[in-house]
């Protein structure tokens, strides 16, 4: 499906720019194609699916939260759209993976390693959490919706 969509974005682009098309309706609608198979493209380039992530797991409970993953390098922050996910003792952030590999770990670390969590500004757009570990590192996780899942986060930490 994603192929395809990388298929029919340039075509269409190459229709709205080199096809001359005299009606304003179709003209403008072909945008609206357009940007809709951007969305397409987004959301399943991003999205990682519940079931998917079950069987990555292997069905173990856990607690999970939409989330970008802030990895600087060299002073330029790169976010990573994917799961916050609690589970056996780990802290996981998963992403979408590619080809047979539907969900790809991008980090892992045990909970007990974790000595405090700051909710607020993690960078200059994006509101989010920030765990800081025993060795002072520090994991930036940008999500909207994770203040109002505090007493949840707490409760899959174990810390309440």
């Amino acid at each position: 499906m994603k192929k395809l969509l990388l298929f029919l974005m340039p075509v269409m682009l190459f229709i709205i720019v080199f096809i001359p098309i005299k009606n304003n309706l179709i003209y403008w609608s072909l945008y609206i194609v357009l940007f809709a198979l951007f969305f397409l493209f987004y959301k399943l380039d991003t999205t990682v699916k519940q079931k998917d992530l079950e069987d990555f797991l292997k069905g173990k409970p856990y607690w999970s939260i939409k989330a970008g993953y802030i990895k600087i390098n060299n002073k330029t922050p790169d976010i990573y759209n994917g799961l916050l996910v609690i589970c056996d003792d780990k802290l996981i952030f998963v992403k979408r993976g590619s080809g047979k590999k539907r969900v790809e770990a991008l980090i892992e670390r045990d909970i007990s390693k974790i000595s405090t969590y700051t909710m607020g500004r993690v960078d200059d757009y994006h509101e989010g959490i920030t765990f800081t570990l025993n060795n002072k590192e520090e994991l930036q996780f940008s999500s909207k919706s994770i203040k109002n899942e505090e007493e949840a986060l707490n409760r899959a930490l174990k810390w309440s």
